[in-house]
């Protein structure tokens, strides 16, 4: 069993308000206007790891450091076309407060194994990027957009309300539903040996390209939001061999989330269906597996199909959420031809009063199937304070304990 525990120190500023005005709008001429809105949230994180060997050369077991979470710049604007018709644009921009874009993720890495660096998480127009028409039918987008990853998360300030964890200031590795609920845990297998553990990242845990998406008006508390891309990873279509006899042009990667919130309560309910492209096995495991040297071992297409779903309720200050996930990962353990699924659960509790929330999450990974001890359990204890409506500070604790066999962090 591997333990990680964090300890934070964080920071959040935003431009955002409350809706529908998030952001600071400049009207343009008579039927036009720019939205100015983003995020700047930065923390001290001490950390600690326990029971677990380092897989490359770096072997701390303890850290601490200045951390960025999420800071990003987003533009938007606005024109009328007709009498409940306009067009629209949204640029999502993420930066780092902490360091340079060229700075390396994860110093110390093989020579051998990719060197990601800061830039390959940040940058011009790599966030939620989009042009669109809206109408009294409901709005159609193109462009980048976040699919099934982030649904059920609450963010009070861009106006997403939901019964999932949800902070003012927080710690951005520290959140439950990118580690537990996007990501299954998994291992590489040779023969009847494992040879290393992995976590699989639904849709890699970014923003997917190439996105074509329907959003219904709020029809009594109702919304649903549909999103289509052919390679959610990529260019839009992949040339080069047949892969596991799957043509060219197959594939794609198909979502959709109902929501409702009303009065003091919310819920949702996700669906997500990814089929990889006869071209190329795309997904973000598939390229790392390839450059560790591990392409050789796949099976088949690491097709992902996933549901969540979630309530919660607010009481007088109090407000109670819940949250299901179930993933499966077609070929997921690597080496042979075995689906890697796993169940998770999410309780999320907060507090509010005056300017003050404190918050306490529970999150639980179930086994994948197929492989035994591979489950994980993540607490979250929070408390944060607004200086005032966009300006947040506050300190996190959170412990996330792995099964013998798990890869989750």
């Amino acid at each position: 069993m591997n333990r990680t525990r964090l300890l934070i120190v964080a920071a959040t500023s935003t431009l955002a308000s409350s809706v529908p005005s998030w952001g600071a709008e400049f009207p343009l001429g008579k039927d036009s206007s720019l939205t100015i809105a983003g995020l700047v949230a930065v923390g001290v994180k001490s950390s600690q790891v326990t029971d677990v060997q380092p897989t490359d050369t770096r072997k701390p077991t303890t850290e601490l450091k200045v951390t960025d979470n999420t800071s990003r710049l987003i533009i938007g604007g606005k024109t009328e076309l007709m009498k409940g018709w306009r067009a629209f644009f949204n640029i999502e921009s993420r930066f780092l407060t902490n360091a340079q874009p060229i700075d390396p993720q994860m110093p110390g890495l093989p020579a051998s194994m990719s060197q990601y660096t800061c830039g390959n998480g940040t940058g011009w127009a790599n966030g939620d990027t989009f042009v669109g028409i809206s109408s009294p039918y409901g709005s159609l987008a193109f462009g980048k957009a976040t699919m099934y990853t982030s649904d059920g998360q609450a963010m009070d300030y861009f106006g997403l309300n939901g019964p999932g964890e949800g902070y003012r200031a927080w710690d951005g590795n520290a959140l439950a539903g990118f580690n537990l609920l996007d990501n299954v845990s998994s291992v590489v297998k040779v023969g009847s040996v494992t040879a290393a553990g992995l976590s699989l990242a639904t849709l890699g845990i970014d923003r997917s390209q190439n996105v074509i998406r329907y959003e219904t008006p709020l029809l009594k508390g109702f919304k649903v939001t549909a999103g289509f891309t052919k390679n959610n990873n990529g260019a839009q279509n992949l040339a080069g061999e047949s892969y596991f006899g799957r043509p060219y042009e197959s594939g794609g990667t198909s979502w959709g989330r109902v929501t409702y919130n009303k009065a003091a309560f919310t819920a949702f309910a996700s669906v997500l269906n990814q089929v990889v492209q006869g071209g190329k096995n795309q997904s973000t495991t598939a390229i790392m597996l390839n450059a560790l040297g591990y392409g050789a071992l796949f099976q088949g297409p690491m097709d992902t199909h996933a549901y969540r779903f979630g309530a919660g309720y607010k009481l007088r200050g109090f407000k109670f959420g819940f949250v299901y996930d179930h993933t499966a990962v077609e070929n997921g353990i690597v080496g042979t031809k075995l689906t890697a699924a796993r169940s998770a659960t999410q309780i999320p509790l907060s507090y509010e009063w005056a300017d003050h929330r404190v918050y306490f999450t529970y999150t639980k990974a179930g086994n994948t199937t197929n492989l035994d001890r591979t489950g994980a359990a993540q607490y979250n204890f929070g408390y944060d304070y607004a200086l005032n409506k966009k300006t947040f500070v506050g300190i996190f604790y959170t412990t996330l304990n792995n099964d013998a066999n798990s890869n989750y962090s």
